[in-house]
């Protein structure tokens, strides 16, 4: 029998196919394979997740920053269509104002003093002597107990409001039930 051995075809190609093969393994193990999640199965990603654990201890406060650079100043009121500020407006046109109580008396006023207003009826605030001719009033409920309170201004004399009313302030319900309660009246 023949124990030389020769080189021939087949056993160089077994030989390079064998070297290849122990060469492959290794550069597998240095290259990934997998490049994205997207190649890998739902199901597979989710069991590889675990689940979170307790949060751990706060960590001590670091130490503070540089204090930043002081903002611009902020501009005074809002800019007309000129882009320049607008000066402060005019004081208010009302002549003459007051809350009125549900017992007639007068606070928080201008132009209308104690003297100025007188009781009528059920529930008519009647407003005399003011110093200039109303052109217009407005009157607001702020009766406490309820809500549904309406109060309606008349230039004159209301009912059974003495002459020389100027303003008459009658309150009301909304069922339409004479109620007397507190009111804001407003004369221009």
């Amino acid at each position: 029998m023949n124990t030389h051995k020769r080189f021939t075809y087949a056993n160089v190609v077994a030989t390079l196919a064998l070297v290849f093969a122990m060469s492959g393994g290794a550069i597998a193990a240095n290259h990934y394979l997998i490049t994205s999640t997207k190649q890998i199965s739902p199901k597979v990603i989710k069991k590889l997740k675990g689940k979170r654990g307790p949060a751990g201890k706060q960590g001590p406060a670091g130490p503070a920053g540089p204090q930043g650079k002081e903002g611009p100043v902020g501009k005074e009121g809002l800019a007309g269509k000129d882009g320049k500020d607008g000066a402060a407006g005019e004081p208010g046109t009302a002549r003459a104002y007051a809350y009125i109580s549900k017992t007639g008396e007068v606070s928080h006023a201008k132009g209308i003093a104690q003297a100025n207003v007188a009781l009528a009826g059920g529930s008519l605030y009647c407003i005399h002597g003011l110093p200039f001719t109303p052109e217009n009033v407005i009157a607001a409920a702020t009766f406490p107990e309820s809500n549904d309170l309406v109060a309606s201004g008349n230039l004159g004399a209301q009912g059974v409001c003495p002459a020389g009313t100027q303003v008459s302030v009658a309150t009301y319900n909304t069922s339409g039930s004479v109620v007397r309660g507190d009111v804001e009246v407003l004369i221009n």
